[in-house]
């Protein structure tokens, strides 16, 4: 399963679970950025977390930010860059800057009910467009914000026969974010 998948099923997980959630999202990259736009980390009220948004260098005030968030509601942008100090401190020293926006998975924050959403669009194979409005701290599914972004269903193939080849395939295509119809 895809990223994006993984962390739709976690974060419903968690919920279900009764964890308080934060998601954090690159919303801008500069330069050489160690992870693209809509990349997302996942975090949980015990400081459990899952994804990435810098491949290591700035999770760890991420996740500072987002347990800060988790009570406070709403969102806040990040930006590590080499040319800010804050940078060096966490880690980023690639030569570009990234801005991340973490927000609590909340009313007024990224609301639960778009896990929902996101979830049910892609099992029935339908991309769902999502806007950040960093001045209200919300995210909504709508075409227009400070940031877009569109999350895709996973791509499909087709596997013809039981035979080995496609009992091997399978597992392979799942691991790379494809969705086998067997």
């Amino acid at each position: 399963m895809d990223e994006t998948g993984l962390l739709l099923d976690r974060a419903r997980e968690w919920r279900a679970a009764g964890h308080r959630l934060a998601i954090a999202t690159v919303v801008r990259t500069w330069g050489s950025a160690p992870r693209r736009t809509g990349s997302q980390l996942l975090v949980r009220d015990d400081g459990l977390f899952e994804g990435s948004v810098s491949g290591g260098c700035v999770e760890g005030a991420v996740i500072e930010a987002a347990l800060a968030r988790i009570s406070r509601g709403g969102g806040e942008l990040l930006t590590f860059g080499v040319a800010n100090e804050t940078a060096w401190e966490v880690g980023l020293a690639c030569g570009g800057e990234i801005a991340i926006y973490v927000q609590a998975v909340a009313e007024g924050g990224f609301p639960p009910e778009l896990l929902e959403k996101l979830a049910t669009a892609r099992t029935t194979g339908k991309s769902l467009t999502l806007g950040w409005d960093f001045a209200a701290g919300s995210t909504t599914e709508a075409e227009a914000g400070d940031f877009v972004h569109r999350f895709d269903p996973p791509q499909r193939l087709m596997l013809v026969g039981a035979v080995h080849i496609s009992q091997a395939l399978a597992p392979m295509a799942q691991a790379l974010g494809y969705q086998p119809l067997l």
